[in-house]
């Protein structure tokens, strides 16, 4: 399914551990690039900075890519000199395999040119993404669309630059951009992601990733993203549409509560996401069926 949807849901799969989501990570993005080359002769991504998906980016050595028709865009960038350890270019580098072309974010230079450097980088851009991967932040930012800061708001240009968040400035693609994308990946792993996690399924508007409305939307997590110790088996999960007959509804409501889900206003019911794991646990494993 491609481009902005009304009714927008984030499909689950969850992994043992994070090693294993970066795995599959890895296994999705080169995926994606294989069927857009072959479909379209190139493939364009955009990645996110941040320390979680380094070892996704690293695992794509193991992967059958097809580097040279593959252009990787930066989703945000971090305000600092090159090379300094803030910088999300200095280990996007060293993670990735030397083939690999990274179009930078231009964030070298004085700051009263950010704002131009920002629309340069927004010409060179892709008309739309093939994938973007987004991270999840504590405080359910994504990119660097953070909470409270204008640059939400921005629907205009499809690169900004934001106010000073946790020491940085920063330079971020924006929602129109990402909302184009013909799919996107959040990788979420730990258990301080837990929190952030559900809000984003249930696609609170409260943090800016619930705020993204490409259509085709996954999250790869691990266990302890879902609030779960590792048990050894991975559950993949698939969108539920709620009946809200009476009976059927107040059943959904129980069954969510037990699995740690948030429920939903009938009148305005969304698809949840519940998982192999959880109706297992529940005893309900015939509710739905699981696709691989």
């Amino acid at each position: 399914m491609d481009g902005p949807a009304d009714a927008v849901t984030v499909r689950l799969e969850t992994l043992p551990d994070a090693a294993a989501a970066a795995r599959r990570g890895a296994e999705l993005i080169a995926a994606v690039a294989r069927e857009a080359v072959a479909e379209r002769g190139g493939c364009a991504i955009a990645v996110s900075g941040g320390t979680t998906p380094l070892p996704m980016f690293a695992a794509l050595a193991d992967q059958d890519v097809p580097w040279s028709e593959l252009g990787i865009w930066q989703v945000d960038e971090r305000i600092a000199p090159r090379d300094h350890e803030d910088r999300n270019l200095t280990d996007l580098l060293a993670s990735l395999p030397r083939v690999a072309r990274v179009h930078e974010m231009p964030v070298d230079g004085g700051a009263d040119g950010l704002e131009a450097r920002a629309a340069t980088y927004d010409t060179g851009l892709p008309a739309r993404f093939d994938l973007v991967h987004l991270g999840l932040g504590d405080d359910g930012h994504t990119a660097s669309l953070v909470p409270g800061d204008p640059v939400l708001d921005v629907h205009d240009r499809d690169v900004a630059i934001t106010g000073m968040y946790r020491g940085r400035q920063r330079m971020t693609l924006t929602f129109p951009v990402l909302d184009r994308a013909r799919s996107v990946l959040f990788l979420v792993t730990g258990e301080e992601k837990a929190a952030p996690l559900r809000k984003l399924l249930a696609r609170d508007p409260s943090i800016p990733a619930a705020r993204v409305r490409a259509a085709d939307q996954l999250a790869i997590v691990d266990l302890a993203a879902v609030g779960r110790s590792g048990s050894g088996r991975e559950g993949k999960t698939e969108a539920v549409p709620i009946d809200t007959s009476t009976p059927k509804r107040q059943h959904l409501d129980a069954m969510l509560d037990e699995a740690g889900l948030e429920s939903f206003p009938a009148s305005d019911p969304p698809a949840i996401m519940v998982d192999e794991q959880s109706f297992d646990e529940l005893g309900q494993a015939d509710q739905t069926s699981v696709s691989e």
